[in-house]
């Protein structure tokens, strides 16, 4: 009898200690990661943790542009520097990023629906060529994650 009861604490206490099931990989900090493709094929990477989404990283088309034209370019990095953390509560999350040159625009919409975080990734900069001509750039990229296991 006693054996028994013990066994059943233990087992209890083992599966206390896992979690629930599915929950994904937790890093150290308790964010669960998240990683997979983009709609539109490229790869992405974030953390996740009660309503914000941090570490975002994202390949994705970008198109930069002049007057006269643009030309697609399938290798635009969404990469905000830092541990930057955007609220994921539905609406648009933006950070204006000028340390660097040109500076950039990095939006994020994002929201929880069950075990999935559904978002959409915007960037955007702009700087001048030759002659003063100014060129336009901007990429944007849909996703639908469950979390990494």
């Amino acid at each position: 009898m006693t054996k028994s009861l013990i066994a059943t604490a233990v087992t209890g206490l083992a599966l206390a200690l896992a979690g629930p099931a599915g929950a994904g990989e937790v890093n150290e900090r308790g964010w669960t990661n998240y990683a997979g493709k983009t709609k539109e094929g490229g790869d992405i990477s974030f953390a996740y943790k009660k309503g914000w989404v941090s570490a975002v990283e994202a390949r994705m088309h970008t198109t930069c542009g002049t007057m006269r034209g643009g030309n697609p370019r399938p290798n635009g990095s969404f990469d905000p520097p830092g541990n930057i953390m955007f609220k994921a509560n539905g609406r648009e999350s933006q950070l204006k990023y000028e340390a660097s040159w040109p500076t950039r625009f990095y939006t994020v919409t994002a929201q929880k629906r069950g075990n999935r975080v559904v978002g959409k990734l915007r960037m955007s900069w702009s700087f001048y060529v030759a002659y003063g001509t100014p060129r336009v750039c901007f990429g944007t990229a849909n996703f639908n994650l469950k979390p990494k296991k």
